[in-house]
């Protein structure tokens, strides 16, 4: 195989690549140090605080079953829908700003972790905020409390085939069925 090298004089936002993620549409999104950017028809775009990201550090990327994409930043939720952001932060209810990982279950809920934990969000939940319908989130949480050994998360993480989901922590990992 040959390797092909993508930079910034390609288009890509930053050589600090932290994550990849290919949209159900066949587009490329590299999170990165220094903002988001889309490969789409071999041309990358860039999106920034400029453009409505809520911060420009990207710690991961999830696509939801309904096509919505949702970009962890280390300032909240970033959700991408219709060409457009809209954040989620902790003014809204996140128990805290980084967000270093999203899993979504079969129960329609996502799951995000980071500094603070873990926490359980319900995607109607998600919608009525982004529709206006309500201003504050209530995400249940879980740290040490619930058996954590820390509730600092990485980036890493899976929903395996018999749908239980696997968080990475600082101290081993975490598993919720």
């Amino acid at each position: 195989g040959t390797f092909t090298l993508f930079n910034e004089k390609q288009g890509l936002a930053s050589l600090e690549v932290t994550c990849l993620h290919e949209d159900r549409r066949g587009n490329l999104w590299a999170g990165t140090a220094n903002g988001l950017s889309r490969l789409r028809s071999g041309k990358f775009t860039t999106y920034t605080t400029t453009n409505g990201l809520r911060h420009n550090y990207i710690e991961c990327i999830h696509e939801s079953k309904d096509g919505v994409l949702y970009f962890g930043t280390r300032g909240g939720l970033s959700r991408w829908q219709n060409d457009t952001f809209f954040n989620i932060t902790v003014a809204n209810g996140l128990p805290a700003s980084r967000v270093n990982m999203i899993l979504e279950d079969n129960l329609d809920n996502l799951w995000l972790a980071g500094t603070n934990g873990i926490w359980q969000l319900a995607n109607k939940d998600l919608e009525s905020l982004c529709s206006g319908k309500i201003t504050t989130l209530h995400p249940k949480t879980f740290d040490e409390q619930d058996g954590m050994k820390t509730r600092w998360c990485r980036s890493n993480g899976l929903k395996s085939r018999d749908g239980k989901l696997w968080f990475v922590t600082d101290r081993g990992a975490v598993m919720l069925d």
